[in-house]
Parts: structure tokens; sequence; C-alpha cells
């Protein structure tokens, strides 16, 4: 879902257009109570990482006034219709000082959902329910920020986020397709088939197929799922760009990535490691050692560049024996599976103490050069929620291990449409990192959440974390990777929100 500029769309013209039309409500229409809610949130984000020059993320402040309102009814007792409408008024990420746009407040409508739920066999108890249009989607119950991954990721190149638009309770995915839920044995064993269209990330327009299962046994609940990503494109040509530098090939016993720029990147990041050595006023005998072995490296990226540059020209040119080569691809498999122990329901119903964990495998298949080692595309979450004895609704603690070889920036696949590593990142303006080494500097994320309601309608929600947060930016998209890169990176946030 992606909000736009309100500019040309006057927000009370659309909540009267939506009332309207439920108006419209006869005797086999039943009109369900109309939902409203107005949040104000204020936070800072520290450590943050930045690319680009001239943008000072250290510090950014967020500062966020949102409002909603949502209709349901119910037709003939068997259709549920649901229609939710937004909008907030919010900061561009980042503040730089040579961009009007960072100066000023900005704001955004979006549509929230908008699906149909029509019900097979008995009204109380279902034999088969099935929802279309654009839903929110939501498989582990317990996550409050953290997981979720099966439909928030990508497998090539791996990315995922908790948090853009919804910075607090964004723990689930919002679904444009059909859903088909069957449960059994009194819906303590749950079905879910999902058909989806990729609307969110490129390329657009694909088809998704996933499967959801879950069975509570007791105390116990196990959940797996499969979600085969892009399964059917709806352009082969965008899934799978048949273009020398998005493919991979063997040339005498060795396996080459096809773009020599690749190799150039490294080069020069070697290059200037060495040159820092060598300028530091405080250089010693070991630090002019391995600058020279640093000379070395980058002599060895540079030769193979140019022999990557010098192939793809001769098949350019029509060489009589053509390389064979194979292409990296969007579509990927994802698998998830998932557990939690309500210890809490062991002394008492109101007792909140839980222990949840989620593994997915984020892209099934691997590839030479960027995508080897399936472990690396392993995220796995852990939380607990901790009874506070009527204190707060809630209190959850999270935290994530994956141990990616890359940090999640998704440029080329934004700006050329790739689904490669971004290699770019090596030599960029503000921080360079090496990516021919796994980066571990994020591997670890925490999170820590917790809401108390006031009275009936006023509630207030608190969350501090290390998370894949991406703010928005000018073009009214998540920012282009995760800018919590680093270890020491974190944000606090408090919402202050009344329902209506």
């Amino acid at each position: 879902m992606r909000p736009h500029s309100p500019h040309s769309i006057s927000m009370p013209k659309i909540l009267l257009g939506a009332a309207l039309c439920f108006s419209l409500a006869s005797a086999d229409v039943a009109l369900k109570p109309l939902h409203a809610g107005l949040a104000v949130e204020y936070g800072q984000m520290k450590g943050l990482t930045f690319f680009e020059p001239g943008g000072n993320a250290e510090n950014f402040t967020i500062n966020r006034t949102i409002g909603w309102i949502s209709q349901s009814a119910t037709i003939e007792d068997r259709m549920d219709v649901n229609l939710a409408l937004g909008g907030l008024f919010f900061q561009f990420f980042p503040f730089n000082k040579g961009f009007d746009y960072s100066k000023v407040r900005n704001s955004a409508v979006s549509i929230g959902q908008a699906s149909a739920t029509y019900k097979f066999g008995e009204v109380s108890d279902p034999s088969l329910a099935v929802s279309v249009g654009l839903m929110p989607y939501k498989y582990n119950p317990d996550s409050r920020n953290l997981g979720e991954y099966l439909f928030r990721s990508t497998p090539y190149p791996n990315t995922t986020i908790n948090g853009s638009w919804d910075l607090i309770n964004s723990s689930y995915s919002s679904t444009k397709g059909v859903l088909v839920e069957k449960d059994l044995f009194g819906g303590k064993w749950k079905n879910d088939l999902i058909v989806s269209l990729s609307d969110e990330v490129f390329p657009l327009n694909d088809v998704n197929l996933a499967y959801v299962t879950s069975v509570r046994l007791g105390f116990l609940e196990l959940g797996a799922g499969i979600n085969l990503n892009n399964i059917l494109p709806n352009s082969p040509a965008l899934s799978t760009p048949e273009r020398n530098f998005n493919s991979y090939f063997t040339y005498n016993g060795v396996t080459y990535f096809g773009d020599d720029l690749y190799y150039k990147q490294a080069g020069k990041f070697f290059a200037g490691e060495a040159k820092s050595l060598r300028d530091s006023k405080s250089a010693t005998a070991a630090d002019s050692a391995r600058a020279n072995q640093l000379d070395q490296i980058d002599t060895s990226y540079i030769r193979q560049g140019n022999l990557v540059d010098s192939l793809n020209r001769a098949d350019t040119a029509g060489a009589p024996s053509r390389l064979k080569r194979d292409y990296y691809t969007f579509k990927g498999t994802l698998l998830m599976g998932r557990a939690s122990l309500n210890l809490g329901s062991l002394i008492s119903d109101k007792v909140d103490l839980k222990l949840y964990g989620e593994v997915d495998v984020l892209g099934w298949a691997n590839y030479p050069i960027f995508y080897e080692n399936r472990n690396e595309r392993m995220p796995m979450m852990a939380g607990m929620t901790i009874p506070t004895f009527g204190l707060l609704d809630n209190l959850a603690i999270e935290v994530e291990y994956w141990k990616n070889r890359y940090p999640i920036i998704n440029y080329k696949t934004l700006q050329n449409g790739l689904p490669i590593v971004n290699f770019d990142a090596m030599n960029s303006p503000s921080k360079s990192i090496d990516i021919t080494k796994p980066y571990t500097s994020d591997d670890l994320k925490w999170s820590v959440s917790s809401k108390k309601s006031v009275g009936k309608y006023f509630s207030i929600d608190a969350q501090i974390a290390n998370d894949h947060t991406r703010p928005i930016r000018f073009d009214f998209s998540p920012y282009k990777y995760d800018t919590m890169l680093d270890k020491n990176s974190w944000y606090y946030i408090l919402r202050l929100q009344v329902n209506m």
C-alpha cells in the first residue's frame, strides 16, 4: 500500500463518499458501528547510517499526526465488507539542508483496507471463508514488531521491513488478492491459501502463491508456511533480466559475476584502504605490510574486472564461442516455521506469559557469488511477553539474529531493476562497506514494546528498538536501505491514541 499526496484529494469528501456508499443499507445489509481514531507520535532515531552526501540522519525526529476511519457491513449474514481510510502528517527522511521537502510538513492519504469476505456453510461455523481485495494479513499473533518475515521480505536480494507508514503495531503485511481460510477441529487447526499480487516491491504485478497453517495443542501452538514469491511473473523479462550485468558464468573453471564494475569497485575500495594506511601519520611497519597486501588484493580484483569486461565485449561483438550465462532472478521460495508456548495459561488466563519464536528461509535456492549460503538467508526471532499484573496491557521483548552476509540495501532493485546485491556500497560518498566479506554490524536486532489503556477510548503505546524500520522518503516510498545498519543504532517512539 502506497499513500499519495492529498493535494488533489479531499479527505472529508473521501470519507463522506464512503459513508454514503454504506448508508444505502436495506433489510439485507447490516451496518456495524463506524470506527475512527486519532494518534500523535513522537520519537527520535539515533546513530543511523546514511550513504548519500549532504544529509543529516544522526538524530532524525519522528513527529507524526494520524487519523483514520473504518466502516464494516454484513450483507445477507454471509458477506462482510470492510473499508478503512487513513491520513497522516509527517516529515520526509532524511533532513537535508539542500532540499525544500525536508523542511516542511508533508501529508498523505491511503486506503488501509477494501475487502469482502464470503462465508460458506453455516454462518456461525463456516466450512470455508473467501476474502477478496486489499486486506491486512497476520499469521504470527504473538509478534509485536520483529518476525512476520514470510510476507514482509524478499529473497533476492534479501530485504525485510518492520515499519515505514506504521511504526507501532506494524507487525503484519498488506495483501492484495484472494485469501481462502479453512479451519478444522473447532479452529484449532487453521489453514490459509493466499494468491496475491506484488504491488509494494519490484517487480510489480507478479503473482505470489502462499500457504500458511497453524495448529494449537493446549498451551503449545505450531505454525508453518511457504510463499512462492513471483511464481507467475507479469513480465518474465523483468522478473529474470537476461542482461550481462545480471548474469554469472564459468570461464576456465572459475565462476564470475557478469558486471566488471563489481570487481573494479572492490579494487577501488581496497586501494583506498591501502592509501589510508600509508597516509596515516602514526603508520607502523605493520601498517605498511598490510597496505602492501591490500595492493595485491586490489590488483587481483582489477585483473578480474578487466577479464570480465573483455569477455562481455567479445560476447557483444558476436564471438564464435559465446559464454553460457545464467541469470539472477527475483523468483524465490520463502519458508517459515514458528512456535509459541503460552506458559501463562498454566497459571491463569489473566497471566500474559508467552515464549515464542520464528525461523524463516528467505530464498531456498543458492546462486553463485552473491547467494551461495542458505544459512545467510535465515532470520531467527525469539520473543517473550512479560506479565505486569494490570500495570500495562502488554509488555513484549523480542530479539532477532540474522547472519545476513550483506547489509539490506536495495539500490540495484529500485534503480536498475536487478535482483543483485548493491556492490556500489563499497564506494559510497558517506560510508563504504566491504561486501566481499560478511557484514556483521547489523546481525542482532531487538525491540521492546508496551501498551497501556486509559479508560475506554484512550491508550498509550511505547516502543524502543533497533530493527528494520525504514522512514518515508521524498517520493512517498520507504527508504532504499535499512537505516539501522550499526549495532549502536536505535530509536524510541511514543504514541498517544484515541479510539472512537
